[in-house]
């Protein structure tokens, strides 16, 4: 497990009673995708003393992921008592009780910048050794089949750019991107500088960017949306914004994970996600002039079942329009 595990180890060695430590070792071995071994060094910790709002919001976390919601629910209540006021905390208690989760419309900015900044560290090893997750290198090759290689750089927006998953699937096959990323997690974008793909990183709303871009006229290539739109839930003004910043002869790609059954747009679900129905997308893209494509997609892995979803990729209608009357 590593050095870092052989440096807690010894540090127990010489104080065996210190809570504290069994805590490091139980968060150490959360991050590394660990669970039974972490809740045994967190029970630990509770049998020595440890009576901290770390404690339950780490056992709240390794209990989820062992699949025993009750208990998670126990526990994130039980910090959520001891700092009434924390939004991951609450976030993550409606995402596990039926009843309050059908009833959420949108995540707040707080709410998802503290749940990835707290992530970052682990967020590749989580998902890529984890969730099997290869949602960027799909989403590449989609948008590769269905587009002709341009003539010089492609710039490219990647909104919740994250740690630079995609930004780094898309450099491997196209040399000559331009890549601007924007996240609202600070970590996350310390973590995606490291690959020196980006020519500009902002910490920003995407909302309140591209807001900011479309009144400086800005134009991409490509607005891409790696896995961002299941933090949103209505996405009239994600359609709207984002189309503000592409011409004639850009693109619009994104995933999501897909609402099927329900006569509903979309639907915030019990993994802390919103799904959308096919429909509702390719609504918003006619509403937006964009001809839509989609294609269905595994996009990960979760507690061993598949997660269904589906790539979309939107065309300006108005270039054949022009086209046309030329």
């Amino acid at each position: 497990m590593g050095l870092c595990f052989d440096s807690i180890m010894d540090e127990i060695a010489k104080r065996p009673k210190d809570s504290k430590l069994y805590l490091k070792m139980g968060k150490h071995l959360l991050f590394r995708g660990h669970f039974s071994e972490s809740l045994g060094f967190l029970k630990k910790a509770g049998k020595l003393g440890d009576e901290s709002f770390d404690l339950d919001f780490i056992l709240g976390k390794v209990y989820l992921f062992l699949s025993c919601s009750e208990k998670s629910i126990y526990h994130f209540k039980k910090a959520l008592d001891k700092i009434p006021n924390h939004k991951e905390v609450q976030y993550i208690i409606d995402t596990l009780i039926e009843e309050r989760h059908f009833k959420i419309e949108s995540l707040s900015v707080s709410t998802v910048k503290e749940l990835f900044d707290s992530y970052a560290d682990h967020f590749e090893n989580h998902l890529l050794n984890k969730l099997h997750y290869k949602t960027p290198k799909k989403l590449v090759k989609f948008f590769l089949e269905k587009v002709e290689k341009k003539e010089g750089p492609l710039s490219v927006l990647d909104l919740g750019c994250g740690t630079g998953l995609f930004a780094s699937e898309l450099e491997r096959e196209l040399k000559n991107c331009l890549l601007v990323g924007v996240d609202l997690s600070i970590k996350m974008l310390k973590e995606a500088e490291k690959k020196d793909l980006y020519l500009k990183l902002y910490e920003d709303d995407l909302f309140n960017y591209l807001e900011k871009e479309e009144k400086q006229n800005t134009i991409f290539d490509l607005v891409v949306a790696c896995d961002t739109v299941p933090y949103l839930g209505n996405l009239e003004g994600f359609f709207k914004k984002s189309c503000g910043v592409i011409g004639s002869e850009s693109f619009l790609l994104f995933s999501f994970e897909v609402l099927e059954g329900l006569e509903k747009d979309w639907l915030f679900s019990s993994n802390g996600r919103f799904k959308h129905s096919f429909d509702y997308v390719l609504s918003l893209a006619k509403k937006n002039n964009l001809r839509g494509e989609l294609r269905f997609e595994t996009l990960r892995e979760e507690k061993g079942e598949r997660v269904k979803g589906c790539f979309f990729l939107g065309r300006s209608i108005k270039m054949n329009e022009m086209a046309k009357s030329s």
